[in-house]
């Protein structure tokens, strides 16, 4: 037998001046569910935003065409979230309640952006809380896919978790929450349902430690949550102890045991010369090793080269030498070794001229070490004439030479960082 627990609470004046619709959505928002139109029963409805199974998986056996990714600009992720609501503690006075996102989960020189929130119906503290980080969590997923698929995906509906495994984009099962269905009939008889979705993560829903703080009412004093003075002097006490704890291996250890993740970082930069010896010998390559402990996550980020590509192309039958200024194209290769002597390919992306920086994230990385390495290709895959005598391979030129022109202000012509999460 099936129970039910009570979740969330409405309490508060509804605006009667305002339609039914901006009501009805004010209400759902306060209960973490938004409303939504099922196009197959031609009926509301209320999608509660919970933890979901995935309910279809999707591949390139069941998407029809391609897959079109969208992602929100990195200075416009949300790492701060406040909430404005009445509490119940304090006779329904306004209240205010703040979530950061930690320093660890920000991206690095990520500027700080803080979405405001303000609710008429909650009036208690953990539900405005809940709500917040909730609200934060989801925000910060910022990737949207479209895609088609046929009629036998006619029964999802917004709101469904569904998964998509896809070689180009790296997913295995990745997780995705339905949020616009809609069924195109053609004039041959097909029929065929476009899906819009957005990212999925069971971490949004997790609320480990929320502390209801209590308020009192006349005192002149305000919350600590409140209180930016008493705020700043916290933060930079905590911080200096921090600091010092950190400056220690013992100290480091005590913190990393405890479950706060700490941060290390590796910069590495090549030079003009290095990269163009490597990239225009045949078996030339260029790269680094980390060896590290076991982390929760590794990062590696992968930055240029950029300069001048000459290519052999030919142009009615004829043969010409030309070039272009960009993105060098290049293949990275992900290599992994226990015992820095037996190495295994992890992963092995390729790079054109459309894009010069790419990142490897592990997650749960094993001790060992990780090593990447850069080597120019032979090839360039462009629509040109070639001779009629050549039966393959038609639309592919030759890469005669690179020329990395292009620095970054440190100087360097191409840069590799490692960036561990302990």
């Amino acid at each position: 037998m099936s129970s039910q627990q009570q979740a969330f609470t409405i309490n508060g004046l509804v605006d009667t001046n305002k339609n039914v619709w901006q009501n009805a959505e004010k209400l759902a928002a306060a209960s973490a569910a938004w409303l939504t139109w099922d196009p197959w029963t031609f009926q509301y409805g209320v999608v509660i935003n919970k933890p979901t199974a995935s309910t279809r998986s999707f591949t390139d056996n069941n998407i029809i065409g391609s897959i079109t990714v969208s992602e929100i600009p990195f200075e416009e992720l949300y790492n701060s979230c406040e909430i404005k609501f009445p509490n119940s503690d304090i006779r329904d006075r306004a209240d205010y309640i703040r979530y950061d996102e930690p320093v660890a989960n920000r991206f690095d020189y990520e500027p700080d952006n803080k979405l405001t929130i303000e609710f008429d119906f909650v009036n208690n503290s953990i539900q405005a809380d809940v709500i917040a980080i909730t609200e934060l969590k989801q925000s910060r997923l910022t990737k949207t896919v479209s895609f088609t698929t046929d009629f036998q995906n006619l029964d999802l509906a917004p709101g469904d978790v569904i998964d998509i495994t896809n070689e180009y984009f790296d997913w295995t099962a990745k997780e995705f929450r339905i949020v616009e269905i809609t069924q195109t009939d053609t004039e041959a008889g097909e029929i065929f349902v476009d899906i819009v979705a957005v990212e999925y993560s069971d971490d949004t829903y997790n609320y480990n430690d929320l502390t209801k703080l209590t308020r009192t009412v006349g005192n002149g004093i305000p919350a600590v949550k409140n209180n930016t003075n008493v705020q700043t002097v916290s933060d930079e006490t905590v911080g200096t102890q921090v600091g010092r704890a950190l400056a220690t291996d013992a100290g480091k250890t005590a913190i990393t045991d405890g479950g706060v993740p700490v941060y290390n970082s590796l910069d590495l930069g090549f030079s003009t010369t290095t990269v163009d010896t490597a990239l225009n010998s045949p078996t030339g390559t260029f790269g680094a090793t980390l060896q590290t402990v076991a982390v929760k996550n590794l990062q590696i980020i992968f930055e240029g080269p950029y300069g001048v590509v000459d290519y052999d192309v030919y142009v009615d039958e004829v043969q010409e030498s030309r070039d272009y200024v960009g993105a060098c194209p290049i293949t990275l290769t992900l290599d992994y070794s226990a015992d820095n002597v037996t190495y295994t390919t992890q992963r092995s992306v390729y790079k054109e001229y459309t894009g010069n920086d790419h990142v490897f994230n592990i997650t749960d990385a094993e001790a060992g070490y990780h090593r990447v390495t850069a080597q120019g290709v032979n090839t360039l895959t462009l629509d040109q004439d070639v001779p009629a005598s050549i039966t393959s391979n038609k639309a592919v030129v030759d890469i005669t030479g690179f020329a990395a022109q292009t620095l970054n202000p440190s100087g360097d012509a191409a840069t590799i960082s490692f960036v561990t999460l302990e």
